[in-house]
């Protein structure tokens, strides 16, 4: 009996959402981001940049990049996350939404990229650990990689 319950609980949770496939995904991740930008005054056009089994990368396209990027792109991430959420609570397997503005994601990788190869230089030449300041997940990946890369 009790795992009858439980099985019911579960179809309930998915009552509301629907299985569609990635182009209707991809809009729908296009007309919340497009709600949420709109509820913070912010006029903007969004595309779609990318589109695959993978994930979906979604371009921002306005005046406002510098407030929409926020500090090392914590508001991109915020938005992002929100976006990713939202979708979940609609779409069955939903794939992972990538947000963007004005090409911020591939700047800021280069940069970590070239800040990692740069403190593993100044360590190998001074012979001593080097600190990090406190990183995303995101940002930690991608100075993982690039290290992993140099050995």
């Amino acid at each position: 009996m009790r795992n009858e319950e439980s099985a019911g609980a579960d179809d309930e949770g998915d009552a509301g959402r629907k299985t569609v496939g990635i182009d209707e995904q991809a809009r729908e991740a296009t007309a919340i981001l497009s709600q949420v930008l709109e509820l913070m005054g912010e006029r903007s056009e969004i595309t779609t940049t990318e589109e695959d089994s993978e994930g979906i990368e979604l371009a921002i396209k306005g005046d406002g990049s510098g407030l929409l990027i926020g500090r090392h792109g914590q508001t991109l991430d915020s938005l992002e996350y929100l976006v990713n959420r939202i979708l979940a609570r609609r779409v069955k397997d939903a794939v992972p939404i990538t947000v963007d503005t004005e090409s911020y994601r591939e700047r800021r990788r280069r940069q970590l990229h070239r800040m990692a190869l740069s403190m593993a230089e100044q360590t190998k030449r001074e012979h001593a650990s080097v600190m990090l300041d406190p990183m995303p997940p995101r940002d930690r990946r991608i100075v993982h990689l690039a290290l992993k890369t140099t050995r």
